[in-house]
């Protein structure tokens, strides 16, 4: 093969590898989430800052008042944004204080669930306990809780009294915009969707270090381009 040849084929030969290179780093626009049962393990993951609500500003001892769907959270830094509304948009939300776990929210009917939609644009990672209270406003150790993220996430897990049981915390590799907390199905059982200590925050972008990436390996082709 000669010279000329080898310079043609050579650049055809590093764009190949850059469109694969480009393909991991990248990754799936449709990866889930990792999954996180400790609170303590999550928190560490969040090296850029994070927000934490635990509810006590809508929580008033021996009251329980009806808040209206939606409220609206911010801070942390950098700054982050959400709203917590009800999955029928019309039932509201008040604050309670169940044994073991302190302040929290739940909704106002037990058909309802929750929905969190974060419009800050920059959530990599959210968690909290997740569970079911009964009528006398105490944590249940019976029934489910399944949690829905908008990348396609999908966790269950039991109701428990242990706030240590009920602790779930997701870092995905994609910007996530809502949580879905959902309990029974059968909706003619007593038990309200109750969540607190939710931890909101964000992670080193995978597009950050791919751009980076993305930049070396073109250096090097033009690099290798211009020797010849």
């Amino acid at each position: 093969m000669s010279d000329a040849m080898k310079t043609r084929i050579f650049p055809h030969r590093n764009l190949a590898a850059l469109a694969v290179v480009a393909a991991v780093l990248l990754g799936h626009p449709t990866a889930k989430s990792d999954v996180f049962t400790s609170a303590s393990t999550f928190v560490n993951k969040l090296n850029q800052g994070y927000y934490f609500e635990n509810f006590a500003a809508l929580y008033t001892p021996g009251e329980h008042i009806v808040l209206p769907s939606p409220q609206s959270f911010q801070g942390g830094s950098p700054t982050f944004q959400y709203e917590i509304g009800t999955s029928s948009g019309q039932q509201g939300m008040y604050g309670v204080s169940p044994v073991g776990f302190g302040t929290s929210l739940s909704v106002l009917e037990s058909a309802d669930d929750f929905r969190v939609s974060f419009t800050s644009g920059n959530v990599m990672a959210v968690g909290g306990n997740f569970f079911l209270t009964g009528l006398d406003y105490s944590a249940l150790n019976s029934g489910t809780i399944t949690l829905t993220l908008s990348d396609g996430t999908i966790e269950t897990l039991p109701s428990s009294s242990n706030p240590n049981d009920v602790f779930r915390g997701f870092i995905s590799t994609v910007p996530i915009t809502s949580l879905d907390i959902a309990g029974p199905e059968d909706q003619t059982v007593e038990k309200w969707v109750t969540i607190n200590n939710l931890y909101v925050g964000s992670i080193p972008e995978p597009g950050t270090f791919a751009l980076g990436a993305l930049g070396l390996v073109t250096l090097l082709v033009w690099r290798s381009r211009s020797r010849r």
